[in-house]
């Protein structure tokens, strides 16, 4: 499922597919591209699916499975001491949207929300509803626009209907773009900021964070 790189591995999702009882990261050296090691985070990291690195942590999006109701977890994992504690909450998580300053934006309960990746605790459950709306209208996917503040989504009923539609972090409508019916996947390409260049090599005990960033950057 998903892929996040820090340091010199690359931290991958192995969901254990359907009906499956375990959630598993695979760490990847990018120098020669071999499998490091599996960790098992165990049931309930179960539906894992979006990587993100922050802070010097590898943070889980495990999705909720099917029929798996208002139950869904977030997986910290340290690379440098193999230790990973998985925070269990009681909402329908879906996947990870992107990342602004200390908050993660993910599916929950079927809208948009939000967790502070900082404090380990959900700051907003819905930012974006679009749950119990008439006619089955559903987000299917998301980018986050970490330089402007804004969301954009594609949503629709996955059988008659689909458009993107561009939300600000309030929540509030700005306008609507064509995208077709049940696109499940939106990404957006950042020219400017560029990332910083990886020009030397760092210590995995230093860590530069977000990367590409704007007006702030963390360093442990």
């Amino acid at each position: 499922e998903g892929v996040a790189v820090y340091g010199d591995h690359a931290f991958v999702a192995v969901d254990s597919g359907y009906a499956g009882v375990e959630g598993r990261l695979a760490i990847i050296s990018t120098s020669n591209w071999t499998l490091d090691t599996i960790v098992n985070f165990g049931s309930s990291a179960i539906g894992i699916y979006s990587i993100y690195s922050y802070g010097g942590y590898i943070y889980c999006v495990n999705r909720t499975p099917y029929g798996g109701g208002n139950i869904g977890s977030i997986t910290q994992f340290d690379p440098g001491t193999g230790n990973f504690v998985t925070n269990t909450m009681a909402v329908n998580i879906g996947a990870g949207y992107g990342m602004s300053g200390n908050l993660l934006y993910l599916g929950m309960n079927n809208s948009i929300g939000s967790y502070n990746l900082d404090t380990q605790t959900i700051a907003d459950t819905t930012i974006i509803n679009y749950s119990g709306s008439p006619g089955n209208i559903e987000i299917h996917s998301a980018g986050v626009d970490y330089i402007n503040n804004k969301f954009y989504t594609n949503v629709g009923n996955r059988t008659m209907f689909g458009v993107g539609v561009v939300f600000s972090f309030a929540g509030d409508s700005l306008t609507s773009y064509s995208t077709g019916i049940n696109a499940d996947a939106c990404a957006i390409d950042f020219r400017n900021p560029t990332g910083i260049p990886n020009t030397g090599t760092v210590k995995d005990a230093i860590s530069i964070y977000p990367n590409p960033t704007t007006d702030f950057i963390g360093i442990n």
